[in-house]
């Protein structure tokens, strides 16, 4: 339930910085005071909720500093639960902000708090690399208290290590210093009373260890006990063994005094310490959930684009399909066109020159009709002159006789429909064939109607009237099956309408 209290939170809370610098102090002064708070009161959980989220929004609008010390209050939280790596992880992203922000002093301070962790993990050796050159900095000798501290933990190492030469030495060092905290003076203290009981000056060191009980007890600080263990050393060691038995008796009820307060205080913490750890896993959880999600989410995006992309390249190649093939259409029309209107010139070409030839064909023959008049007339003057002896007449037969060859009724229609068939070809034969009525008289006067001579000139090619003509005309559309409006020559050209044979020109007879 306390998880998801903060979960909530967490999420509609406001920023903890404030509009200006001013305000981001502020809020950062309140946040460790209500830190300090928590820690007195024993509320670890809450006190981990409250630094975690601060250390979020923290980390969000880049305030490096209070980032910085949010991570070190985390790590003193961790290290209270007896939770090294976690609070030496916190101590060394501090370390990094620090100096990242450009805060010197805090840098080089929290060293100390990351050597304490190597030393609790059980790497000494470590933590007497990082604690040797820090008690020498400067920063070390110019704040007293936090110089004792140091000593503090390279005394507790040289213990450790059995190393009394250097630790009497660095016991000298921290008995030069002028210390106003009276918890560091006890501690103090007790490390003095202990150097002169390995001196075996015990009265001295009795005198130390009194001193620093005291104020452990004014403090109701667990050290007590070990003041206490001092004096019952000293005192057997002196063969007062009334006085060491009574302290004795004292450590034993301030042992099980501070034991059941420390059972207590265990209990506590670690049920701080697992309602923690149940909160980060199930934080764990949700951070891992939210990943799927949005991983899930950026994929279903990129599938969607993906099919988005692919639907617009097939629309695109379906679209420039179309345009190829409505390019390839209009230049099929527009080359289909081109041979049409080839086509129709060439028709227009080929009924021009049928025109031409037809009209050449019968001025042809109406020439040749003209010299057979005229040639009808010499015969008759010749017989006129024959008859009035004006020739004689061997001489006149002989002439009539070439003249009349001349003159059969066949010889001018021969030589023009030879030609026609050259321009015209199968007409007669595909007219017999639709119209197997018609006579060889009705098909000349078709021939010489779809060459274009009108009424007369074929009245005068054919020696007879006009009249005859019109009865000709009305025997042939009625044989034809034409209507009143429909024009006999038309119908004859359009149904003579095919293309001559190449190279097949029509030639006028002599």
């Amino acid at each position: 339930m306390k998880v998801l209290v903060f979960l909530i939170l967490l999420t509609f809370s406001p920023p903890l910085t404030g509009n200006s610098k001013l305000d981001a102090d502020t809020a950062y002064t309140g946040l460790m005071k209500r830190h300090r708070d928590l820690q007195k009161s024993g509320d670890l959980f809450n006190d981990y909720l409250m630094l975690s989220q601060a250390a979020g929004q923290y980390e969000a609008d880049g305030k490096l500093c209070n980032l910085a010390g949010t991570h070190n209050a985390l790590g003193n939280l961790f290290e209270q639960l007896d939770e090294t790596d976690l609070a030496l992880k916190n101590f060394l992203k501090a370390e990094a902000l620090y100096a990242k922000c450009g805060d010197s002093i805090s840098t080089t301070k929290i060293k100390l708090n990351i050597a304490n962790c190597y030393f609790k993990q059980g790497e000494r050796q470590k933590a007497k690399e990082i604690l040797l050159p820090l008690e020498r900095e400067a920063i070390s000798r110019q704040d007293t208290d936090y110089h004792a501290s140091v000593l503090f933990s390279l005394l507790r190492s040289f213990m450790s290590d059995n190393d009394i030469r250097s630790y009497f030495s660095y016991v000298d060092t921290l008995k030069m210093l002028p210390l106003s905290n009276p918890k560091l003076n006890y501690k103090r203290n007790t490390h003095l009373g202990f150097c002169q009981y390995l001196k075996k000056n015990y009265a001295a060191s009795i005198a130390l260890y009194r001193e620093a009980m005291l104020e452990a007890k004014r403090d109701h600080d667990p050290a007590e006990a070990n003041c206490i263990l001092g004096l019952i050393y000293n005192f057997t060691a002196t063969r007062q063994y009334d006085s060491a038995t009574v302290y004795w008796s004292k450590y034993h009820l301030f042992k099980d005094s501070v034991e059941n307060v420390a059972y207590a205080s265990q209990i506590k913490q670690m049920e701080s310490l697992n309602t923690i750890k149940n909160y980060e896993a199930q934080l764990k959880q949700e951070q891992e959930k939210m990943a799927l999600l949005q991983q899930i989410i950026v994929l279903t995006v990129i599938l969607i684009l993906l099919s988005i992309a692919v639907v617009i390249i097939i629309l695109r190649n379906k679209k420039q399909k179309a345009h190829i093939e409505k390019e390839l259409e209009d230049a099929k029309n527009r080359e289909l066109t081109a041979l049409l209107n080839n086509e129709r010139l060439q028709n227009r070409a080929r009924k021009m020159e049928i025109e031409n030839q037809s009209r050449r064909l019968c001025l042809n023959l109406m020439i040749l009709e003209e010299k057979a008049n005229a040639l009808k007339s010499v015969r008759q003057q010749i017989s006129d002159a024959n008859v009035n002896g004006k020739i004689p007449p061997e001489i006149a037969q002989t002439i009539d006789n070439q003249i009349k060859y001349h003159l059969q009724d066949t010889s001018n229609w021969n030589a023009f429909k030879e030609s026609f068939e050259k321009i015209r070809p199968d007409f007669f034969q595909k007219l017999k064939s639709e119209f197997p009525k018609l006579s060889e008289h009705e098909l000349r006067f078709c021939a010489y109607a779809c060459s274009g001579l009108d009424s007369k000139q074929i009245a005068f090619i054919l020696n007879i009237q006009i009249e005859s003509i019109r009865k000709i005309r009305q025997r042939l559309r009625k044989k034809l099956g034409l209507d009143p409006a429909e024009s006999l020559e038309e119908f004859l050209r359009n149904f003579s309408a095919d293309t001559p044979p190449a190279g097949n020109t029509a030639t006028a007879p002599d």
